[in-house]
């Protein structure tokens, strides 16, 4: 098993109960042979608290582990506003936000996230206009920040 499967196994575990129930995990980067960047995000959000104890909790198990052999930079962070939405889980807390769609064909829709079904979300872009838009069919999605 490599390193980030091994990573997100413990997580997976982590998450499977107690306090951080509510978290879940988005992305493993290993940007170099010792330096590991995790990416949680939470149905709650994620707080600067709950970066430390999953950051903890992987340190332990690393270090009892000995997966780097030595030093190593391990990061934990929410994925931030540049990153795009992944799973279906990081939607229901953007309703009502502004999105950027990038579909597989290319085509972009930019619109009021409204509705997120199981398989669909629905964006109102100008004039009412409603577009319901299957997940299988996203490349990518990216919250639009305004000011």
């Amino acid at each position: 098993m490599n390193i980030t499967q091994r990573i997100r196994t413990i997580l997976e575990d982590l998450f499977a109960g107690g306090p951080l129930s509510d978290c879940f995990l988005i992305d493993i980067a290993q940007n170099g042979p010792r330096n590991v960047t995790v990416y949680i995000d939470s149905d709650s959000g994620v707080t600067f608290e709950k970066c430390t104890q999953v950051s903890r909790h992987l340190e332990k198990y690393m270090d009892e582990e000995r997966i780097f052999g030595g030093d190593y930079v391990l990061d934990v962070s929410s994925p931030g506003v540049d990153r795009p939405l992944m799973l279906w889980r990081q939607y229901p807390r953007h309703k009502g936000r502004s999105l950027m769609v990038t579909l597989k064909d290319g085509t972009t829709h930019e619109g009021q996230l409204t509705e997120i079904g199981m398989d669909f979300i629905s964006l109102q872009k100008e004039k009412a206009q409603t577009l319901n838009i299957p997940f299988s069919e996203i490349e990518k999605s990216l919250v639009q920040i305004r000011f």
